[in-house]
């Protein structure tokens, strides 16, 4: 209850930034993260040096606004953002404020005029390439000979220093192998010191105990990659090395939890890897889609089709309900496995899908900036955090105002991503993208609109869909389903790459005409499937099915499973065996 008189403050822990819709507060101990407007952040600006619960500025004359005000202040102490209770003569500031003391005015803060955020929430440092593990499905592996110089200990600091000035709240470090670099817990107290939480990733199977405590009192969590194969194939073994890490970082105060890339093996085996996991005591469980690798050999092996993730869909459920101990989480570029959340739902779970150059920003060992981890190509090089303005770089650099408003773009909204219903908590990952902006061609199903709601491109891509699934279509169904006159429909369907009139002696203007692909040839298929190959066990790679539906469309169109042409693009100009 608040009672008049009392004072509150905000607590240490939490540190408050102002945008121009009001600000973020984030609680550098338990990671919440508030996105505010100016009403309640204004509340929070002021308990930054005390406010009374009487305060006129707070209450103003009106009882909804006391009641209003009443509700805000009592979230704010369930969730540990204020402190309760403190008496005028106990108060002791929190912070430097030039606006001191409260009166009907009050202390308020001065809104940015930018529409997006002043700084990334969370900036990703691949601290190093370097790595002693040869993992096949490294995506670092793409560019052995760019961005490898490291940046010295001093610079490190110097770079730390001014994303902490900025206002980034979350440093997340990783590689290459991040442990490799003996300054990492220098690098973690400066980044701590300076008011980031810390997160680091690793791909180390043993973590020697000195180098463990040191990192205890400097990193909020550590997370460990999780190699399949190993799980797999010596199952006792990894969950030992699993449970010992574990109890080594609990009795530390450092919370642990792994990460799995979804490969078409970790697909296979999903059940089985999340029962082993579970046996160790690990908690949370970090899902992250399979990034192009070096490899192309691999990638056609490994990556899951748009098919592949639909069926993985049911199986994730029934894990999630079969696994209440495991906290499992998906990365950004696994949105779209939650497509089907009402978009006010998704905001309210920090749903947001694609963030690059909006809430992350990526850099490389030697300071280069990029919008995304995945990014890292020399067309995507924004600069050098150690030698450009970042904070000028953030505001007006044209290749970050593209991703940042990447939905808005002409060629994205007629693509599958950019007619889903789901576009803004999603969107898809901009690294399968051919051209950086198009579609993801991995979504396992994009939520469209009702047909006759759709427009010229969203009729086509619906149409690939509805062919597929029914065979074909006449003319009377397109213009049911469409809700297009005659001489559309028919002009509609002719144009379509890959459709074929099914009597080739008509003009395929009637009614009844009817409209379908070609069978793909099954002995083509064979083929295919044995240039793919087979698991150990005999097992295909890939199903008949599965590669009926990437040779099915003969325009060409997105399958889910052909590599990124930017990536190939740039290993063309530099490599002749590609």
């Amino acid at each position: 209850m608040l009672n008049e008189g009392d004072y509150y403050l905000l607590s240490g822990n939490v540190r408050l930034r102002r945008e121009s819709f009001g600000g973020i507060a984030f609680d550098t101990k338990t990671g919440l993260t508030m996105e505010l407007d100016r009403e309640a952040f204004s509340l929070l600006w002021m308990a930054r040096q005390g406010i009374p619960v009487n305060a006129p500025v707070l209450h103003g004359n009106h009882e909804t606004a006391r009641a209003g005000v009443a509700s805000i202040m009592k979230q704010f102490l369930q969730r540990g953002v204020i402190q309760r209770q403190v008496k005028r003569d106990e108060m002791i500031p929190v912070c430097d404020d030039q606006a001191s003391g409260l009166d009907a005015s009050g202390p308020r803060p001065v809104w940015p005029e930018t529409g997006r955020l002043v700084a990334p929430e969370t900036v990703h440092w691949a601290v190093t390439y370097r790595c002693p593990s040869n993992c096949p499905d490294c995506y670092t592996a793409r560019f052995p000979g760019e961005f490898q110089m490291e940046m010295t200990t001093a610079a490190a600091f110097q770079m730390l220093d001014t994303l902490a000035a900025w206002g980034v709240f979350q440093l997340a470090m990783g590689g290459g192998e991040p442990l490799v670099r003996e300054d990492l817990p220098q690098l973690a107290a400066r980044a701590r010191e300076n008011g980031m939480v810390v997160h680091v990733t690793t791909g180390l199977e043993r973590i020697a105990p000195p180098l463990l405590r040191r990192l205890a009192g400097e990193v909020r969590s550590l997370h460990f990659g999780l190699r399949d194969e190993r799980l797999l194939g010596s199952p006792r073994t990894e969950i030992s090395r699993l449970s010992d890490l574990l109890k080594a970082t609990a009795d530390l105060g450092l919370f642990c939890g792994v990460n799995l890339i979804l490969s078409n093996t970790v697909i296979r085996n999903f059940t089985t890897i999340c029962e082993l996991i579970a046996q160790t005591g690990i908690s949370r469980l970090i899902l992250l889609r399979y990034k192009p690798p070096a490899e192309i050999g691999r990638w056609i092996k490994q990556n899951p089709t748009p098919q592949t993730l639909r069926r993985f869909e049911t199986v994730l459920a029934q894990t999630v309900r079969n696994f209440p101990e495991l906290d499992i989480r998906v990365d950004c570029g696994l949105s779209f496995l939650q497509r089907f959340l009402a978009p006010d739902k998704a905001s309210a779970a920090g749903i947001k899908g694609c963030a690059a150059a909006e809430r992350i920003l990526a850099l490389t060992p030697d300071g280069s900036i990029f919008p995304c981890s995945q990014l890292i190509h020399s067309e995507c090089r924004i600069g050098n955090i150690l030698t450009d303005p970042v904070r000028e770089l953030w505001a007006r650099s044209p290749r970050l105002r593209s991703y940042r408003h990447f939905r808005e773009k002409g060629g994205f909204e007629e693509t599958a991503c950019g007619i889903c219903k789901a576009k803004y908590q999603c969107g898809g990952c901009r690294v399968f993208a051919d051209d950086f902006w198009g579609a993801d061609p991995g979504c396992p199903g994009p939520v469209y609109p009702e047909p006759p709601r759709l427009g010229k491109a969203g009729r086509k891509l619906d149409l690939k869909e509805y062919c597929q699934k029914h065979g074909g279509i006449s003319v009377a169904q397109y213009m049911e389903r469409y809700g297009v006159g005659q001489e559309r429909a028919v002009r509609e369907l002719k144009d379509t790459p890959g459709l074929r009139n099914s009597d080739p002696r008509s003009t395929g203007r009637r009614l009844t005409a009817y409209y379908g692909y070609a069978a793909a040839d099954h002995e083509l298929l064979l083929d295919i499937q044995e240039s793919i190959g087979f698991t150990s066990g005999g097992a295909p790679f890939a199903t008949l099915d599965e590669i009926a539906d990437w040779v099915t469309d003969e325009a060409g169109d997105e399958t889910g499973h052909a590599y990124p042409r930017w990536i190939l693009k740039g290993r063309l100009s530099d490599r002749e065996d590609y």
